[in-house]
């Protein structure tokens, strides 16, 4: 009960007790729409889920006894064939079988045997048949020439009566040579009778093809044709064809297409398809019942909450208009505001709302025709890395830790979304409840891009090199200091490259300073190129053409490694001034701290190693000389030449 009540008081502080009724109402009339939509979409998925399962068991099933069927008969003809390829004619207790076979299985309708002659050797068939009304050459080539086997086809492509199957086998001697063609006749009825399938299956259209969709029975349960919008077997093929190219699924799938479910499913091991067509309006029965009613309910709602809204208009013109009375009364503070350039804004906590001066809209380019603006409207112009300084500095105000609030922080122009400018925002409660908390809080928005955008130029160039871009000087100070803090803290090493253009005053007296400047800068875009992004961040320009590389958590073999690749890349990269080639190279020295060694004296010895470098025929990495005796691991590094000799021991 506590919190629902906190609730209806932030309600009523946010809405107003006018609002409130009325905003209730509406979420409630939207609930019930919301929960109708839901209901009606979850009907139509049930729909959809039973049409797509229950056809998807009925084609299995009635896949599953045909295969069945046909492979039983198939087996039949195939044992059959076998045992006449060693006798001329079909043997006597193999015909008596098949007699058997014919009388007592009723899904075998009968069998021919046609020898190679064309003759109609033996047969049990309940029809009369002469070789005059078979397609007897047919059968033969079939078999003889075209090597099918087995042959599935429909029994009136024979000769034969109507509704059964013809399973073909030929049958060939043991030297090879063609005997004839033995036929099993499968009657295709329905196994099913007086069963929930066989209910289900009536008023469905079934098609068994064979190879490339050809027919083999069809229609078997349609009752009525013109009882639905079938599909003929051309289009019916060409719309499984294109489903299972773009689906890349298997050919065994049941889809819902127009008022029809459709259904394929292949025979395991015979060349035969199942097509099924089924009517769906059977399926959406009870969706079109709950549409129907939340059709009926959904306009009463709207009809509802067009009123309630036309009532909030109402209520807000009228508040609009006691907003105008209130403007015109600041009107004297409002110039005075305008004059000096700052926006004024006015917020009731309570209320949620606020009053924004003409200034204010102008200083963000924010159109007065918008919606109204809003303390939330407010901070997300806030560029998302000042914002929370922003909201820090408010919330410490509003707990009563300052007397005031004042942050600078990027802002958002207008509508574009890469247009922010830096403003100075301040602000104080004037209202308090008896909790301490603010009602009314007023607040001044001033304009300080220019200022901001001088104080970070001078910020910039103190610290970076105006040629290459990169730190300078100062800079490498300041982060050398804090580097070796960090690794005398936590043991750590560092290491220091140093690099310089090898001749860089050939250049300069050769192609002058400009391409002298424009090599510099691509010594900076190349060397740069081979670091890392973390290694970009501690690239120096000394001055001249010296720069140098700070590499924490670095010995002198790793730095060795990156100073090489550095190396190799300039030598392998010429710089290009006005379409002339300049190629050059450079030296480096590598030194890595030791003991409580300061940054001078690190840089010093890399400064010592590069000297060397230059010594020895330039374009090479040399590393830096290292202390030997213990005695002097505390010992800080002279800049003497004289005195350096005394305690540095060449190891490299």
């Amino acid at each position: 009960m506590t919190t629902q009540s906190t609730i209806l008081d932030r309600s009523r502080r946010l809405l107003g007790e006018e609002f409130l009724s009325i905003f209730l109402s509406l979420g409630l009339l939207f609930g019930v729409l919301s929960m109708l939509v839901y209901q009606t979409m979850s009907e139509f998925h049930s729909a959809q889920d039973k049409a797509i399962d229950t056809t998807s068991f009925a084609v299995s099933t009635y896949a599953d006894n045909l295969s069945a069927i046909l492979i039983k008969a198939d087996s039949i003809a195939l044992l059959a064939a076998r045992r006449m390829a060693t006798s001329e004619e079909l043997p006597e207790h193999l015909e008596d079988q098949l007699t058997s076979i014919v009388q007592d299985d009723s899904d075998i309708a009968g069998y021919l045997h046609i020898n190679a002659n064309g003759e109609i050797a033996n047969s049990f068939i309940f029809q009369n048949t002469t070789e005059q009304v078979l397609q007897i050459e047919a059968i033969l080539a079939r078999h003889r020439d075209a090597w099918i086997e087995p042959a599935l086809l429909p029994s009136e492509g024979l000769g034969l009566k109507p509704s059964d199957i013809a399973t073909e086998r030929g049958i060939w001697r043991e030297d090879g040579s063609f005997a004839g063609v033995i036929i099993i006749l499968v009657a295709v009825g329905s196994p099913y009778e007086d069963s929930p399938l066989e209910k289900f299956l009536t008023g469905a259209k079934v098609r068994i093809a064979g190879i490339q969709s050809q027919n083999i029975h069809t229609d078997q349960y349609v009752q009525n044709l013109r009882d639905a919008n079938w599909l003929g077997i051309a289009e019916e093929t060409t719309l499984w064809e294109n489903y299972h190219a773009a689906k890349s699924m298997s050919a065994n799938s049941v889809l819902i297409y127009d008022d029809l479910v459709l259904a394929r499913e292949n025979l395991p091991g015979l060349p035969v398809t199942v097509f099924m067509q089924i009517a769906s309006e059977r399926f959406f029965e009870n969706y079109k019942s709950t549409l129907h009613n939340a059709l009926i309910a959904s306009i009463t709602i709207i009809a509802i909450a067009v009123f309630l809204l036309l009532q909030i208009r109402l209520d807000r013109r009228m508040k609009q208009a006691a907003e105008r009375k209130r403007q015109s009364l600041d009107n004297r503070l409002q110039f005075a505001l305008d004059t000096a350039g700052q926006g004024l804004w006015d917020w009731n906590v309570a209320e949620d709302r606020g009053y924004f001066s003409h200034n204010f809209y102008e200083l963000l380019e924010i159109s007065r025709d918008a919606s109204p603006i809003s303390y939330d409207a407010i901070r997300e112009r806030i560029h998302s890395d000042d914002r929370h300084a922003f909201t820090h500095a408010l919330k410490a105000h509003i707990a009563g830790e300052t007397p005031a609030f004042e942050v600078e922080a990027r802002m958002q122009i207008g509508d574009d979304e890469n247009r922010w400018e830096w403003f100075l925002h301040t602000g104080s409660a004037t209202e308090r409840d008896e909790t301490g908390h603010p009602t009314h809080i007023i607040g001044l928005l001033k304009n300080i891009h220019q200022q901001k955008l001088r104080s970070m130029n001078l910020e910039f160039e103190a610290f970076h090199d105006p040629l290459t871009g990169l730190l300078n000087r100062t800079a490498f100070d300041d982060r050398a200091a804090r580097l070796h803090a960090r690794a005398q803290r936590i043991n750590a090493s560092y290491s220091m490259i140093m690099l310089d253009v090898d001749h860089f005053k050939r250049v300069n007296d050769t192609f002058g300073h400009d391409s002298g400047d424009v090599v510099l800068q691509h010594i900076t875009s190349t060397a740069m190129a081979a670091l890392r992004y973390e290694e970009e961040k501690l690239f120096f320009r000394l001055g001249g053409e010296e720069f140098v590389i700070l590499l924490p958590d670095t010995d002198d073999e790793a730095a060795l490694f990156l100073a090489e690749r550095i190396r190799v890349r300039i030598e392998t990269a010429p710089a290009w001034v006005d379409n002339e080639q300049i190629s050059v190279t450079i030296s480096l020295g590598i030194a890595a701290n030791i003991g409580n060694e300061q940054p001078r004296d690190v840089l010093k010895r890399a400064d010592n190693a590069l000297y060397r470098a230059k010594q020895n025929g330039r374009n090479q990495t040399c590393l830096a000389e290292t202390i030997v005796p213990d005695a002097l691991a505390d010992e800080p590094i002279t800049d003497g030449k004289e005195d350096k000799h005394a305690y540095l021991k060449l190891v490299r």
